[in-house]
């Protein structure tokens, strides 16, 4: 036995008046002779009072023939429209059509492969009109067309579409929600039922990375990690593999970082920033994952997280974030806290003398030069040429990089080697009866630093000296960066005298006019080493 035509209107509460312009459509030109079930509309057909509500719905799914699914934006709760959809679309169920009245520019992901009609476009309303008006198979198990006698392409259904269209471009979501990211944007998302593998403490990395899946990349995130695009639903753990490819060298805190930011947001709590770097696929930025936004979304049975790639140098001054290495002294505080929080107050002298020592040592090395004992004359250099892309090395000693320079110097250069983008250039400045002397190691030093992608050049001190009219002084080592300068003395005429490395006075500072001069002098004065001028030495 056929079923009589009827309707179902699963939509948000919130969206009832865009369920009453179409209930007052459909209603109009079937004559009211085809039941519209509609529970927000009090003159509709609709839930009876004193009945179980959910019993009544499944009723009325069960006997209707067509579902109209109302869908206006994403991040709304639609568990209550999906189970109704559920409920009609059950195998058991008599045969039911379902039909998404898309009024935004998102879509339901469980329809997506489904057609839709966009009620903001006059043209899917017109079809929805046509069919409902003219097509005898409009509802399942139907044999004749609502209104028969109306030709399809008539006038009488492009007038109906047209009020519809109108009607409910009245009710709709009046614009989209304009947005973009202001910085580079990696959106992932947890499966609910995933939450407690991938977060619980006795959670691995490989959990973790398998669990959280890509939602969307903004084209800059994509390029940070050396991608054209990423389909949805990719894996955390594919994505961090696919930056690891490109990037043996670097470091993958960053990974550990988001798992920890994730987990954190993941039980409510807030999260906690580590400050790792991510370095760039093909390139020489660094920025440190920060998750900016954490969001339920019901409709998907999923949790979202926005995290942000925030250039690690602006990182420092963003507002309400404050400079990295103050939360380090709060986190070094905490800890004191953990251990003797009674002594915290007659501890704080002992800290406001370090800030102090520092800001001496600062001095000292922006004025004469101080000796530095640890690796920041290499954290600094590093910073330094990425901030300026630009890095001239003019050595006036004579050796070997591979005996002179400790492995970390070394590693330094090498990856420089890979970055196309930052000017690079090598300068020696000795007497040519010194290179004369020491060949082997002046070709040593220049095959080294030509198979690194440097400019190699040689230029005279006496040449230097007629030009700028004064002899040269002090520094064995001037390294340019454009708009600074690095100066080293070399004890014994090397980097690691006495096996002590890193261990050098050191001065860095904004370039000077002198040292402006001095440096652009040593350029003019400067010749192309090749192998040519060496082989002529050679033959002298």
């Amino acid at each position: 036995m056929s079923r009589q035509p009827s309707i179902f209107i699963s939509h948000k509460h919130a969206d009832r008046q865009i369920a009453t312009e179409l209930r007052k459509f459909l209603d109009r030109w079937s004559r009211k002779e085809i039941p519209v079930f509609q529970s927000s509309a009090p003159l509709a057909k609709g839930p009876r009072l004193g009945h179980a509500l959910t019993e009544e719905l499944k009723q009325a799914l069960w006997d209707t023939g067509v579902v109209f699914l109302i869908y206006t934006t994403e991040d709304q709760d639609w568990s209550y429209c999906m189970w109704e959809c559920g409920v009609a679309t059950k195998p058991e169920a008599p045969q039911t059509r379902i039909i998404v009245l898309q009024c935004g520019a998102e879509t339901p992901r469980v329809f997506e492969d489904q057609v839709r009609v966009d009620v903001r476009d006059r043209g899917d309303v017109l079809k929805l009109v046509k069919d409902y008006l003219t097509d005898p198979g409009f509802f399942p198990g139907a044999s004749t067309a609502i209104a028969p006698k109306l030709y399809p392409d008539g006038p009488e259904v492009q007038e109906a579409a047209t009020e519809l269209h109108k009607k409910l471009s009245a009710v709709i979501p009046k614009c989209e929600v304009a947005e973009w990211p202001a910085l580079p944007l990696v959106r992932l998302e947890l499966k609910t039922d995933k939450i407690e593998k991938a977060t619980c403490a006795a959670a691995t990395l490989a959990d973790f990375e398998k669990s959280v899946l890509i939602r969307e990349m903004d084209p800059r995130a994509l390029q940070i990690f050396g991608m054209a695009n990423v389909d949805a639903g990719t894996s955390f753990g594919s994505l961090a593999k696919h930056w690891a490819e490109g990037k043996t060298d670097a470091s993958p805190a960053w990974v550990e970082d988001m798992r920890a930011q994730i987990v954190r947001a993941a039980h409510g709590k807030i999260p906690a920033l580590l400050w790792s770097q991510l370095e760039e696929a093909d390139g020489p930025e660094h920025y440190t994952p920060m998750l900016t936004r954490w969001r339920q979304v019901p409709a998907l049975d999923v949790l979202q997280f926005d995290v942000s790639l925030v250039p690690f140098e602006s990182s420092k001054v963003l507002p309400g974030i404050g400079d990295p290495y103050q939360m380090e002294y709060r986190n070094a505080m905490k800890k004191v806290e953990s251990f003797a929080p009674a002594l915290v107050p007659y501890l704080t002298p002992i800290a406001a003398r370090c800030f102090n020592e520092w800001s001496e040592y600062v001095r000292k090395v922006v004025g004469d030069g101080t000796e530095m004992r640890g690796p920041e004359r290499l954290e600094i250099t590093r910073l330094l040429v990425r901030a300026t892309k630009k890095h001239m090395l003019v050595e006036r000693v004579v050796g070997n990089p591979q005996a002179l320079h400790s492995r970390d110097w070394l590693a330094f250069y090498d990856e420089l080697g890979k970055h196309a983008e930052v000017e690079k250039a090598w300068m020696l400045c000795v007497k040519e009866s010194e290179v004369r002397s020491n060949l082997s190691e002046v070709e040593a030093a220049w095959r080294f630093f030509k198979d690194k992608q440097f400019r190699t050049l040689y230029c005279s001190p006496r040449d230097v000296e007629r030009s700028i009219g004064e002899a040269l002084q002090g520094h064995e080592v001037i390294e340019d960066f454009g708009k600074y300068v690095k100066l080293l003395s070399l004890p014994d005429g090397s980097y690691t005298a006495g096996a002590k490395a890193n261990v050098l006075v050191t001065t860095i500072r904004e370039a000077s006019p002198e040292d402006r001069r001095l440096l652009r002098s040593m350029v003019d004065c400067s010749t192309p080493m090749t192998e040519d001028w060496l082989r002529s030495l050679r033959d002298l």
